[in-house]
C-alpha cells in the first residue's frame, strides 16, 4: 500500500500460535519489518494492555458459569478444560465466551505467539509499536454477545475440541 506522500505500508497476517516454524518470516516480510519505523499489530500485547482483561473474562458478581449454561454443559466444559490443561474448577467464574476461546487455543507451551515475538523484536529495535485495536475493544465484542450466543459458542468449542481429539486418536 502506498500513501499519498509516497510512504509504503505492508500488511502481514499472523496467527496466534506459538509454533516456532512460524517465527521465520518470509524474506520479503522480514525485509519490510526491518525497514519499518512503526509496527502496528492487531492489538498491543503489553502487560498494561492485558491487565484489564479479567474485567471481561470473569463474572464479578454472584453469577457462575453453571448457572448461565446449565450443569450438563458446565460439566462437559470442565472435563474439556481439564483435558486441555486448564484447571477444571478455574472456569466456574469465567464467562462462556472466555472458556470457549481458551478451548480453541493451542495448549500453552510457554513460547510467545508470533504477534508477541514481533512486538518484542520491534521494541528491541526501538520501533514504535501500536495496535489496530485495544485488547479491551476486542474482548468487549465477545462480552456483548447474548448469554444464548455465548452458550452456543461454548457448546461449539467443546464439540470442535472433541472432534479434534478424536481425529488425533485415529491418526
Amino acid at each position: 500500500l502506498r500513501a499519498p506522500g509516497g510512504a509504503v505500508s505492508f500488511v502481514y497476517g499472523t496467527v496466534h500460535m506459538d509454533d516456532p516454524r512460524l517465527y521465520a518470516l518470509p524474506t520479503g516480510a522480514d525485509a519490510a519489518f526491518e525497514s519499518a519505523k512503526v509496527v502496528v499489530l492487531e492489538a498491543e500485547l503489553d502487560p498494561a494492555a492485558l491487565s484489564g482483561a479479567g474485567r471481561y473474562v470473569y463474572y464479578h458478581d454472584d453469577t457462575t458459569l453453571p448457572a448461565v449454561v446449565g450443569e450438563a454443559l458446565y460439566e462437559k466444559a470442565r472435563a474439556a478444560a481439564t483435558r486441555h490443561g486448564l484447571p477444571g474448577d478455574a472456569i466456574a467464574r469465567m464467562k462462556p465466551w472466555a472458556v470457549a476461546s481458551a478451548l480453541a487455543m493451542p495448549l500453552p507451551s510457554g513460547r510467545p505467539v508470533l504477534d508477541q515475538l514481533l512486538q518484542m523484536r520491534a521494541l528491541e529495535q526501538s520501533k514504535r509499536v501500536a495496535g489496530l485495536e485495544t485488547v479491551e475493544e476486542q474482548l468487549s465484542l465477545f462480552d456483548a454477545l447474548s448469554r444464548e450466543q455465548q452458550t452456543q459458542m461454548l457448546a461449539d468449542a467443546i464439540e470442535l475440541l472433541r472432534n479434534a481429539e478424536l481425529a488425533m486418536y485415529r491418526a
